[in-house]
């Protein structure tokens, strides 16, 4: 059997740091059918697809032929540090994610107010000179 649909399910699931013990939590597939599935012992079934198309943050359409008409699972153009803060944010509930995003537009304000700060410390420092 081709085993190009389970080398792309080992190999996004590497990419996203994720253990077989994570995909069983996140979705219910046990390690024993996902390790069939890898070796190319077994195809994943629609059910699975989906499941494994939500937990692996990519299209069936990748799964099954390695491209996608709607968006590239490999999130191309963006670093590996992007890709794994997009996941981590993505394994958050909605409320902690809503926190974080209230952290970063806080600190990012900061930078900005510091900058401003900065600029015109220098602005009067280059006026009396």
């Amino acid at each position: 059997m081709d085993n190009m649909v389970g080398t792309r399910i080992k190999q996004r699931r590497d990419e996203l740091h994720l253990t077989p013990k994570d995909i069983k939590s996140l979705s219910g597939i046990g390690s024993g059918h996902l390790s069939e599935m890898e070796t190319g012992k077994k195809l994943p079934s629609t059910p699975t697809l989906i499941k494994l198309s939500e937990v692996l943050e990519c299209s069936i359409d990748w799964i099954l032929t390695g491209r996608s008409s709607q968006s590239e699972c490999s999130d191309a153009g963006l670093s590996n540090r992007d890709s794994e803060i997009i996941s981590l944010f993505n394994k958050l509930t909605p409320d902690d994610q809503e926190e974080i995003i209230a952290i970063m537009k806080l600190k990012i304000k900061r930078r900005i107010n510091q900058t401003k700060l900065s600029f015109s410390e220098n602005k009067s420092t280059a006026e009396t000179a």
